[in-house]
């Protein structure tokens, strides 16, 4: 909103016959006040989202960051961890036996069993050794007979 002087001088006159020479000074400090109070809530709004930009900046400033630091430690992690093994978990046969199915067959070439594992006992006790047999419970209790494998004595 651009107002020249022609424009000024044309408002001014304008408002001294609308409202007269005693009210319009009274005017005049009503809306220099109010233009000054909206000056103000505009510097506060634009204050206000400059400082919330400033926040997402920073807040994205952070994550990227944070994001750095993890790449280049898994990047270091992962070097020690190479220099440390050096091959030895990637380590694969050259050559005919590169192949999997080909590491389970013989030098000419005919298949080898695979070794059974061995499967050992738990160390210590599983179970109680003491404990009283099932065929000992049986006598002790009652036995439930089923009515229907009874057989009946024809009348």
């Amino acid at each position: 909103m651009n107002l020249g002087m022609p424009e000024m001088l044309f408002i001014g006159i304008l408002a001294l016959l609308i409202f007269g020479p005693r009210k319009l000074p009274e005017i005049a400090r009503e809306v220099g006040k109010f233009m000054a109070e909206f000056k103000r809530a505009g510097n506060e709004f634009k204050h206000q989202i400059e400082s919330e930009i400033q926040q997402i900046e920073l807040e994205e400033q952070i994550k990227k960051d944070a994001e750095r630091r993890e790449a280049a430690l898994k990047e270091a992690e992962t070097k020690r961890l190479a220099s440390e093994g050096q091959g030895e978990l990637f380590e694969v046969p050259d050559g005919e036996n590169s192949h999997p199915v080909a590491l389970l067959r013989d030098k000419d070439g005919a298949p080898t069993e695979m070794p059974m594992p061995t499967i050992l006992p738990p160390e210590g006790t599983i179970a109680n050794l003491d404990a009283t047999p099932a065929s000992s419970f049986a006598d002790e209790h009652e036995t439930v007979v089923n009515p229907q494998q009874q057989t009946e004595p024809n009348a």
